[in-house]
């Protein structure tokens, strides 16, 4: 009993030092809390396309933290040599995470002046946190977050033939839109299949031109490599070739990572049709699940892209919520009329 008590009065004794070390901490050195916690950027990557001479583009990034306190500013810089100066965030030199918020928005703009030389730009915005001064920790930890930047400026030919060549119909933000937007639809039965984009109310047809492509190109959204890993994938043949004879077109085996002369990838007696068609991975031995549609749903009528793999887009059907391979070798213009929906003239118009 008397060492219970004795046990007892340290404890009481221990949970008042504390207590008032922490006080002294909070009222008497006015301590804040941590400086940072985790720190990033989204969107990582900001592909701006084709800007004419003296065209302007413009976005927003937003700067991320993972524990929000007190406000929090951040420094922004460009690095971008040779054109430095037509990059614009907005604001500048700081900005700052306000109080309680875990996101900073900063807004870019490119403006290229009309004498810009013809090429490819690239360059980076870096966003750094700046340790708050009145912090007592002794310690104050920088953290950084780079955007990489990239577009083109053509030349006069390159323009002319751009403006030739554009295969994108822009329509009226109406509500039949609205209704249509992600999807991929035709005019009755004649060919091609248009993809009504998700950004902006355009028509982008599924052709083999290189500017269809690049009109598709430029709808995409950028995710990481393992998001891709997770849409279960859709399988169009349309007479393409097929090298190792398993159903699946040596296009898309090479997207998916597959070998493209060889049934069965992983060798576990399963072939790589029937792991894609049942949602199975084809390079883990044995039926382990790959796929999940519930995630997949929530990328469905848009086109995906990963930076690890540049050469690849894939859209992400509404009706199936399965990712369809797009690219240079796949023949678009007659794979994409399987997913497109038949429209009546009167509905075509309404989007004119």
């Amino acid at each position: 009993m008397k060492y219970t008590f004795i046990l007892l009065v340290l404890f009481i004794i221990i949970s008042l030092g504390l207590s008032g070390i922490a006080l002294f901490r909070s009222e008497f050195l006015k301590e804040d809390p941590a400086d940072a916690g985790g720190f990033g950027v989204s969107p990582p990557v900001i592909r701006a396309g084709t800007l004419k001479a003296g065209e302007s583009y413009g976005t927003t990034i937003t700067a991320l933290r993972s524990e929000n306190g007190t406000v929090q500013r951040l420094s922004t810089r460009v690095a971008a040599q040779g054109f430095e100066d037509w990059v614009i965030l907005n604001p500048t030199p700081y900005a700052s995470f306000e109080t309680n918020a875990f996101q900073a928005p900063i807004t870019i703009s490119i403006n290229v002046p009309a004498d810009a030389r013809p090429g490819e730009y690239q360059g980076q915005v870096f966003l750094n946190n700046i340790p708050n001064a009145k912090s007592n920790r002794g310690v104050g930890i920088v953290l950084g977050a780079r955007v990489d930047l990239a577009f083109t400026v053509p030349g006069e030919t390159e323009n002319s033939e751009q403006a030739a060549s554009s295969t994108s119909v822009l329509l009226n933000d109406s509500e039949r839109y609205q209704s249509l937007k992600g999807s991929i639809i035709m005019r009755g039965t004649a060919a091609p299949a248009w993809y009504v984009a998700l950004s902006k109310p355009e028509l982008i047809p599924f052709l083999d031109k290189a500017a269809s492509f690049r009109d598709l190109q430029n709808s995409a959204s950028l995710v990481e490599k393992y998001v891709l890993n997770y849409i279960p994938v859709g399988i169009i043949k349309g007479g393409q070739k097929d090298s190792d004879a398993d159903g699946l077109p040596d296009a898309l085996e090479l997207a998916m990572g597959t070998n493209p002369d060889n049934f069965d990838t992983d060798l576990d007696a399963y072939s790589d049709l029937y792991e894609i068609e049942n949602g199975f991975s084809p390079f883990v031995p044995g039926t382990v699940s790959m796929t999940n549609y519930e995630y997949a749903g929530s990328f469905t009528g848009q086109i995906l892209w990963a930076k690890e793999d540049k050469a690849n887009y894939w859209y992400v059907s509404p009706k199936d919520s399965k990712r369809y391979l797009i690219c240079r070798d796949c023949n678009i213009d007659e794979t994409f009329m399987e997913l497109a929906d038949p429209l009546s003239q009167t509905i075509w118009d309404e989007l004119d």
